[in-house]
């Protein structure tokens, strides 16, 4: 989830930078309220949804598998001999692991029956309790604050080309990735998949930057 996450930062405020480019020489303050303004509509947006997926999330025990439901996303099922792991997180989750990347149900620890499904699926494999601390939010704002960076030095005038160009490569992957990786994941929603095609622009753009220092010969 990091990985889309920071996409959409850089998205956002990267069109934000570039959007607000003639008015940050004259007033300042346009770029972080224009961003301000636009990150608490998101959250508002994102908090709504959650709602929706929260008010929606089912979890079906069955001998020989387990599926998740929610909301405008697909069902995720995984049968009993593909678990090859489980992952608990006290007091918040315990998360079944298949065989396959990104095949992850999580059963969190609010829903109802929850200690009874808990005691079932302890029979199909040992859990394993997850120490570390989790470091999510602040491994997305890195990443964000990183590649954020990024795109503002690949389009700014005040970085030497070489600099910008290398800026937007490193970027590059993250795109095509994102782009490869949401629309076949089991975790996003229907809206979700067809909003990260809009990351297509961006890409271009990228794409442009990087053949315009290569064409200059600098």
């Amino acid at each position: 989830m990091i990985v889309p996450m920071t996409l959409m930062g850089v998205v956002v405020v990267g069109g934000i930078w570039l959007l607000t480019g003639d008015s940050r020489r004259d007033a300042p303050w346009v770029f972080p309220l224009v961003a301000a303004l636009v990150f608490v509509t998101f959250g508002r947006t994102a908090q709504k949804e959650a709602r929706t997926v929260w008010s929606s999330y089912e979890i079906e025990l069955h001998p020989d598998r387990i599926v998740r439901r929610q909301a405008n996303t697909p069902d995720l099922e995984l049968d009993r001999a593909s678990v090859t792991a489980l992952q608990e997180v006290p007091g918040k989750a315990l998360n079944v692991i298949g065989a396959t990347r990104g095949q992850v149900v999580s059963v969190p620890a609010l829903i109802s029956d929850y200690e009874s499904i808990r005691a079932e699926l302890l029979q199909w494999h040992s859990a394993a309790p997850v120490k570390r601390p989790d470091r999510g939010l602040l491994m997305v704002a890195a990443a964000v604050f990183t590649s954020v960076g990024l795109f503002v030095m690949a389009f700014s005038s005040s970085v030497p080309p070489l600099v910008g160009a290398l800026a937007a490569g490193a970027l590059l992957p993250l795109f095509v990735y994102v782009l490869w990786y949401v629309p076949r994941s089991p975790h996003f929603d229907a809206r979700t998949r067809r909003a990260v095609w809009w990351s297509v622009l961006p890409l271009l753009a990228l794409v442009m930057r990087v053949a315009r220092y290569i064409s200059d010969g600098q």
